[in-house]
């Protein structure tokens, strides 16, 4: 949960329980290597900034039988103040080590119009 609040709080960055290494995926491309970048990335909040809101989540523990991961489906909506641009659904793993920190992110989304 602290990294979804982290794409729409640039604060809360500092606080996911992340691996030393960890590894984030977006659409197949790899997009940070280490913690520092993944923070450091949400912290500055370029690509994020236009999001605002997180929603309809759905958590599911060991998806297909993969242990250790965590899956999160969920919708955000984008745009500038109070237009709306696009919105994505978002389907993201989350794969932990045994003292519950990520060690990889592997996303998966489309953008579509806004809702």
């Amino acid at each position: 949960q602290k990294y979804l609040d982290a794409l729409v709080d640039r604060n809360a960055a500092w606080s996911i329980p992340l691996d030393t290494f960890v590894l984030r995926v977006e659409n197949g491309l790899p997009t940070a290597l280490t913690a520092a970048d993944l923070k450091l990335d949400l912290y500055l909040h370029v690509q994020y900034s236009v999001f605002t809101a997180i929603n309809n989540v759905v958590w599911t523990w060991n998806p297909d039988g993969r242990a250790n991961v965590i899956k999160a489906v969920y919708d955000i909506p984008v745009g500038l103040g109070s237009v709306p641009l696009a919105s994505s659904t978002v389907d993201e793993d989350f794969t932990l080590t045994a003292t519950c920190k990520i060690k990889r992110i592997d996303a998966k989304f489309s953008i579509e119009p806004p809702a």
